[in-house]
């Protein structure tokens, strides 16, 4: 939250944390499973407009 008490307040890019962690956490369970080869996730992200856009 530290860019929306900026003077201006900061355009950010909001990422989900906690589904970052869970899919970090699935990827190396299928590593440590014998899951070969790259895989690409991608997540929902949200653009946050502030002042300074």
């Amino acid at each position: 939250m530290f860019a929306a008490v900026t003077d201006p307040p900061l355009t950010t890019v909001s990422q989900p944390v906690e589904a970052l962690g869970a899919q970090a956490a699935r990827e190396l369970l299928a590593v440590l499973g014998g899951a070969t080869g790259r895989r690409r996730v991608v997540l929902d992200t949200a653009l946050v407009i502030r002042e300074s856009a």
